[in-house]
């Protein structure tokens, strides 16, 4: 048994800790480990070379996740105490693999949610629905910088790196996803107590990993398809399975009518939560795709986030990048100086009325491009017709000559990055 970071609190790894002499590891020796899974909580099995170590940690750490690791001494026990100098090489591809069967677009819930609030046959999904909208950001704060700001940092995409940081997050959107979960999980026992066996905690209830094989092919009882599956011939037309996790599609509201919600209070409540479960997953593959990335220079973000206005739920798709330039041409004056950035925020949109938009934002030294992309021809030309005002608006904020454009044309975004790691299976 070795402990990581142990300046971190941490409570016992397991009541049943394995057997056997801790290894011989000097201080300041710096090895390189794998993690090859986890056997309980804050308890990890690593592999250094020939070595095969029990790790107790605090710090999540991932399956298949290389760490470089340094002896900083030994505790009372005489085990070993090491710190992670760095995290790389993550091969993350199995777990978002894992997810991608199980996703489901936040559009589909969210109008699966208002049919079910309107149809009223549970009063607890009707306060849960209702708890869960209410918590949604509204269109006027993407408007305004500062609340834009929160409506990212809450958009479920860094719930567990502010939760280890200390920090609160009562505003996130995965923290109310999984609120609601919890809420649809409990309708859902209270009203069938013939169920075999209590629930799993949630926790571990929506994990891709340690859940993708144990959970239920079924939604509910009695019937061997999804509910995904289970929608009727008139909405299969309307209801599209998700694009790959990355994928930029702007994904426009689902009529209320379209769902085929099962009437029993019961089936509905795990009709719901089974789709719950499934944007959770999204919400997983979307955040361990940015972990994927190894290239330290270039961030990238893709977040969906549900919005409220006065007549439903749209669902706004950004693609965040920041990338590091230098300028060849130009010599460094300091060996501090500090590489220009360059930003390009792409969002994407469908609105009732306007059909798919896609607006792609760059800025770097060279100054502030926008360009716009309708689907629609009467779209395009409304987006035209207001440029000037936008140009503008742009000035008075400072910005100088921001160049802006605008076209008809096709608004899906670039193909998702999974494509890279090649997840999917191309050959039969």
């Amino acid at each position: 048994m070795v402990i990581i970071n142990p300046n971190i609190p941490t409570q016992p790894a397991s009541y049943s800790r394995p057997a056997g002499p801790a290894p011989i590891l000097p201080a300041d020796r710096v090895i390189m480990a794998v993690v090859l899974g986890q056997k309980a909580s804050h308890l990890y099995e690593l592999a250094s070379g020939n070595l095969r170590l029990m790790a107790e940690s605090q710090t999540p750490l991932r399956q298949g996740e290389e760490l470089q690791l340094k002896v900083t001494g030994h505790d009372a026990a005489k085990r070993p105490q090491l710190e992670i100098l760095s995290r790389t090489g993550q091969n993350l591809a199995p777990l978002i693999k894992a997810t991608l069967p199980q996703q489901q677009n936040l559009n589909q819930l969210t109008g699966a949610l208002l049919a079910g609030f309107r149809q009223g046959s549970n009063p607890a999904v009707m306060t849960a629905t209702e708890a869960f909208i209410s918590s949604l950001p509204v269109r006027q704060q993407l408007i305004d910088p500062t609340a834009l700001r929160q409506v990212l940092r809450d958009s479920g995409l860094f719930m567990e790196s502010h939760l280890a940081a200390g920090d609160s997050v009562p505003g996130d959107l995965k923290t109310a996803l999984l609120k609601l979960a919890r809420q649809l999980e409990n309708s859902a026992q209270q009203r069938h107590l013939g169920e075999q066996g209590a629930a799993s905690k949630l926790a571990t209830d929506y994990s891709p990993v340690s859940n993708a094989k144990n959970r239920s092919p079924s939604g509910y009882e009695g019937q061997n398809k999804t509910p995904a599956q289970a929608y009727n011939a008139s909405s299969a037309a309307q209801l599209k399975p998700p694009e790959l996790p990355g994928d930029l599609r702007p994904q426009g509201r689902v009529a209320l009518n379209q769902f085929n919600l099962p009437q029993q209070p019961e089936l509905l409540s795990r009709y719901l939560l089974d789709m719950v479960r499934g944007s959770l997953a999204r919400q997983d593959a979307h955040q361990l795709l940015h972990l994927q990335s190894s290239n330290a220079q270039q961030q990238q973000y893709v977040m969906e986030i549900p919005v409220r206005d006065q007549d439903g739920v749209d669902v706004w798709q950004l693609h965040i990048e920041r990338r590091e330039t230098q300028d060849d041409d130009t010599p460094q004056t300091s060996a501090r100086e500090q590489p220009s950035h360059q930003w390009a925020i792409t969002l994407n949109f469908d609105f009732p009325g306007m059909g798919p938009v896609k607006s792609v934002v760059k800025h770097s030294d060279a100054g502030l491009s926008v360009n716009f992309i309708a689907e629609r021809p009467e779209t395009g030309a409304m987006i035209k017709a207001t440029q000037n005002e936008l140009r503008e608006r742009l000035e008075q904020q400072g910005i100088a000559q921001p160049e802006i454009h605008s076209h008809v044309g096709n608004s899906a975004g670039p193909d998702s990055p999974l494509h890279e790691h090649h997840l999917l299976e191309d050959k039969a």
